[in-house]
């Protein structure tokens, strides 16, 4: 569910990508990336991973839907994942 802040104009936040911050933002849990998973936080570990997760969105059933170029778009918008 969008929060009533949300402005379709603000386009995708982190959290369509990386789940809700809200089960997993405590350092507690954030420290422990295998927690930080079980508690919603979306598991990168693998490009797969990451074009399988894209490709919710991307795929030829939504109605918007162009062509999707994984490797073009993942660098593009791929960011650093801290050191554990």
């Amino acid at each position: 569910m969008l929060d009533k802040k949300f402005s379709i104009e603000d386009g995708v936040q982190c959290e369509t990508c990386h789940g809700p911050g809200e089960k997993y933002k405590s350092m507690k849990i954030m420290k422990d990336h295998a927690s930080a998973i079980e508690n919603g936080l979306t598991d990168f570990s693998s490009k797969e991973k990451i074009e399988a997760h894209c490709k919710k969105c991307h795929n030829e059933e939504s109605p918007t839907f162009k062509e999707f170029k994984f490797d073009e778009m993942w660098a593009k918008i791929k960011h650093n994942i801290p050191e554990k």
